[in-house]
């Protein structure tokens, strides 16, 4: 399965709302997308600005997308135990899979990004220190 990874939130949200309301194929889907003023802005502007006619790589993620053969990258988060200290964020040893506190920076050696599934697994605590990736770096 293809993972897409190129689409904002905003734009994952609306294409994720449109399907959940409608039962309709891609190419229509598409039609809706290609209509200035009709009710998928977002996805319209990421159209007006790939221009499809030189790309076709849109309209294959919303065939691929329709039909289950792509979605979309799971969020990922940090888990943030405090804002009292630089070094604050969970930590998890590749090697020997022992938990720690540091940066946020990943490396080979060790994971500071994780799903939210990974956290559960972890300890299911610290669900509640999750903090997305994207907001922590803009």
């Amino acid at each position: 399965m293809r993972i897409i990874t190129n689409w904002s939130k905003k734009e994952q949200e609306e294409f994720n709302d449109y399907i959940s309301e409608q039962s309709l194929s891609s190419m229509v889907m598409i039609e809706d997308i290609t209509d200035i003023n009709g009710r998928l802005p977002k996805l319209h502007k990421r159209y007006i600005l790939n221009d499809i006619s030189k790309d076709n790589q849109f309209a294959q993620d919303i065939v691929d997308l329709v039909t289950g053969k792509a979605k979309f990258a799971e969020q990922k988060y940090y888990v943030k135990l405090t804002d009292d200290i630089e070094d604050n964020y969970l930590n998890l040893s590749k090697c020997n899979r022992r938990l720690f506190i540091s940066n946020s920076d990943n490396s080979d050696n060790y994971q500071t990004q994780f799903t939210m599934d990974e956290i559960k697994a972890i300890d299911e605590r610290y669900v509640l220190f999750a903090v997305p990736v994207d907001e922590v770096e803009e």
